[in-house]
């Protein structure tokens, strides 16, 4: 008898590997609401990306959104697999902002398990966005909490005398830039945005911004004129150069809009319109910034 049962056994266990694992698919549902992490409040406009990894796969693109007015979002999906125990997943939701705002951000939602049903609050980290009330220059990037922007301008000195010899310009404005952290100098992880106000009465199709380097020599920064700023991104923060020439500047890397400009360095207002649409990250946050008061004395 007992030989009998273990043949049995064998047999039932052959059989059921032989046998293919049945295959399934069915649609799934996935909402959330995605808020700011300082203040709490709504992101609108963030697009939601859900990746599924099937066993040991790369991650699939299986759903989309944006998100509403009020932050939230659905998903909507197809989850497919096969057998009773379904796929081995590893689940995540990719968030962006349009508006460069925020720093994207992946959040992981499941290890192990077939996902559905509501993901909670999914917080985005706001970019560093700072300005300096006495000049004006502003600087928006990825950048830790706590950080302090200092702006030093250099109206003479060695520094200046470097500065000058190397742009040869009409009219020279130099500026140390750094930013602190607990007290200590560190560089942008990354690049970032930095915007400097033109002069009133100067033309803006006349300017041009260099980095000035240890050696004396200099980088052209390629900045562009958007609404009475000097706008150019970098990921090395030292000191800066804006040269002026009553002729015409040298050709940059950016574009330039020859318009005169009206914003004058001590205007801490920084009324942004029209010209930083061109620069997504730039517009939207400096529209925040202003809100926000952040460039008030």
């Amino acid at each position: 008898m007992k030989k009998k049962l273990v043949l049995v056994l064998v047999a039932m266990i052959v059989f059921a590997l032989a046998t293919p694992l049945t295959a399934f698919a069915d649609t799934r549902t996935l909402s959330g609401i995605v808020t700011d992490e300082t203040t709490g409040e709504a992101v609108p406009g963030a697009d939601v990306s859900f990746y599924v990894s099937y066993g040991a796969g790369d991650q699939q693109l299986v759903g989309v959104a944006q998100t509403a007015a009020n932050g939230t979002f659905t998903i909507s999906y197809e989850w497919t697999g096969s057998g009773s125990f379904g796929p081995s997943s590893q689940c995540s939701l990719q968030v962006d902002d349009p508006n460069g705002l925020y720093k994207s951000k992946t959040v992981t939602i499941s290890g192990s398990v077939v996902v559905s049903g509501d993901v909670g609050y999914i917080q985005l980290v706001p970019l560093f966005i700072q300005g300096d009330p006495d000049t004006g220059i502003v600087v928006v990037g990825d950048i830790p909490p706590g950080t302090e922007l200092i702006v030093t301008p250099l109206p003479g000195g060695a520094e200046y005398d470097k500065a000058k010899a190397a742009l040869d310009a009409s009219v020279v404005w130099v500026y140390d830039v750094s930013l602190l952290l607990e007290g200590v100098s560190i560089q942008p992880d990354g690049t970032i945005y930095i915007a400097i106000p033109i002069p009133a009465g100067y033309d803006g199709s006349r300017f041009a911004v260099y980095r000035i380097e240890a050696d004396g020599s200099k980088t052209d920064m390629g900045a562009i004129v958007s609404d009475g700023y000097l706008v150019f991104t970098t990921d090395h923060l030292s000191t800066y150069a804006i040269g002026y020439w009553e002729a015409a500047a040298p050709a940059q890397t950016g574009s330039t809009n020859t318009s005169p400009v009206k914003q004058t360095g001590a205007d801490t207002s920084m009324t942004l319109i029209g010209g930083l649409i061109l620069i997504a990250a730039l517009g939207g946050a400096f529209a925040v910034a202003r809100k926000k008061g952040l460039f008030t004395r």
